[in-house]
């Protein structure tokens, strides 16, 4: 959330998502993981 060249990417939007919401659909496609798993650190991801 602290980025220095783009503060708070993790919740800035593309297409209309949140990138960190891109990311996580990615890892749910995959076929090689098992699980997926989110450790949040700020509010603003939980939110």
């Amino acid at each position: 959330m602290n980025s220095s060249r783009l503060p708070r990417k993790l919740v800035a939007e593309i297409g209309g998502k949140p990138m960190l919401q891109h990311v996580l659909e990615r890892c749910l496609q995959s076929t090689a993981a098992r699980a997926t798993v989110l450790c949040r650190v700020s509010q603003a991801v939980a939110d």
